[in-house]
């Protein structure tokens, strides 16, 4: 079992890992990657805000 922070396909080295990008929307700070239809994939929030890590359309893997 291997326990770890990076998405199966980094570590297995399936595929080259995404290119992200720091975005600011709505006063937040989100790490997005880019996806081949054009959207953005939330990879991880930034925020000093405990109640914005509870907000389901910000949680990690949502599309923007």
């Amino acid at each position: 079992m291997l326990w770890t922070i990076y998405p199966l396909e980094v570590v297995l080295g399936a595929e080259d890992p995404p290119q992200t990008q720091e975005l600011s929307r709505n006063g937040r700070t989100f790490i997005v990657s880019h996806l081949s239809d054009g959207q953005r994939r939330i990879e991880r929030l930034i925020s000093s805000e405990p109640a914005d890590y509870l907000r389901p359309h910000w949680q990690p893997g949502n599309r923007i």
